[in-house]
This record gives structure tokens, C-alpha cells and sequence, in this order.
């Protein structure tokens, strides 16, 4: 038997109204530098092994509740599953950012990955999708509500200096995070200077 331990890079849980409805979800983050061409594969492995985690949560609150309550009501089938025929499974988005500047050539899905299959098996077999979030796919950069666009709009001109001088004509452009600066430094290579114990830096003057 295969040990399977896996480290997400951001997982939260997102608490969002929907109408008048609230729903919970655990939003995962996964971050790239490079291209990685099995991408829909690690990210699904993810997700099914948070939803894992959540069926064996309650399994064992339902194996301490017969502990304690003797006559605490379940039928067989809910006995041996671990999970209850009302149980419901908190939603898993998981989200993956590319901070290259080359196009993502890689694949999107899991579908994409198989090799050439008869067009009658497909409807048989599993699909998941990437959520990828790559500069050269934006085109509106205003869209986003934090520093995290302008960061974006950076990465995708980087190698054009003219509009990188645009960019930082721009007062929108000018103060940036000192970790909007960090990543931008790494994903670019302009190794500018970043200044110590200060929250904020002028890219202009960097």
C-alpha cells in the first residue's frame, strides 16, 4: 500500500452569500513558475484526498458517537460506509497561478492527458479541469480588487520596455507591496533593490 502526502501551497476556507444562502468552500491555491505538464493530475489528487480527509472526519466522529451513545441510530449501509446518508462534502476549488510569461502549453484537463482514445469510450471516463490563472490569458487587469492584477500586467510586459515604461508612468503602478516586489523580482529577474523593514516600495524609484 502506497502512502500517499501531499502539501498544498495556500488552502483557506471562503465563506460567500449566494442569494440568500451561505455557502463554505476551501479554496486551494497552487503556484507556478514553470510549466507543469500534469498539472490537472496533482491538482485533482489534491482535492480527492481533502474530500478523503472529510469522509474520514466523520467517520470517526460517528465512531466516537456509538461510544458514547449506545443508542445513537444509523442503518447498516451508513455503519459501513462511515457517512450518513444526509453528509454532504464542503466544495474543493482548487486554483492554479502562473507566473511565467511563456504560454501554457500544457494540458487543461484530465482529458487532455489520455492518450488517443475511441470517441465511444470518452463519455466513460472522468474529466477535471484546470483553473488556471496565467498573465498571458488576462486582458482585463482591472478586474482584479487587489495589487495581485498590476502584478499580473507586469509579468506579461516585462520583456517590452516600452510598455513596462507605460506601465510605470501609471500612478496605479507606482507603490507596490514589499511581497508583490519579492515576486516580481523572482519571476522577472530585475533584481532591483528592496529596501529592509519597509512595507511598501516605489517601483518607480526602484
Amino acid at each position: 500500500m502506497a502512502t500517499i502526502q501531499k502539501f498544498r501551497d495556500i488552502l483557506k476556507g471562503c465563506v460567500a452569500k449566494e442569494h440568500k444562502n451561505i455557502l463554505y468552500v476551501l479554496f486551494g491555491v497552487e503556484n507556478q513558475s514553470h510549466i507543469h505538464y500534469a498539472m490537472p493530475v496533482r491538482n485533482m489528487l489534491y482535492d480527492v484526498i481533502n474530500y478523503s480527509a472529510q469522509v474520514n472526519e466523520k467517520t470517526k466522529q460517528y465512531r466516537k458517537e456509538r461510544k458514547k451513545n449506545p443508542a445513537f441510530k444509523e442503518t447498516t449501509e451508513e455503519f459501513l460506509s462511515g457517512w450518513h446518508k444526509d453528509d454532504r462534502l464542503i466544495p474543493v476549488i482548487t486554483v492554479t497561478i502562473y507566473f511565467g510569461n511563456d504560454e501554457w502549453n500544457a494540458a487543461k484537463s484530465l482529458q487532455e492527458m489520455f492518450s488517443e482514445t475511441d470517441e465511444s469510450l470518452r463519455e466513460f471516463l472522468p474529466d477535471y479541469k484546470l483553473h488556471l490563472i496565467s498573465c498571458n490569458n488576462i486582458s482585463d487587469f482591472t478586474k482584479f480588487h487587489t495589487e495581485f492584477g498590476r502584478l499580473m500586467h507586469i509579468l506579461k510586459v516585462v520583456s517590452d520596455e516600452k510598455s513596462m515604461d507605460i506601465l510605470f508612468s501609471n500612478s496605479d503602478y507606482f507603490t507596490f507591496s514589499v511581497t508583490a516586489a519579492q515576486i516580481i523580482n523572482t519571476f522577472t529577474g530585475l533584481e532591483f533593490s528592496i529596501p529592509e523593514k519597509e512595507e511598501t516600495i516605489n517601483m518607480r524609484n526602484a
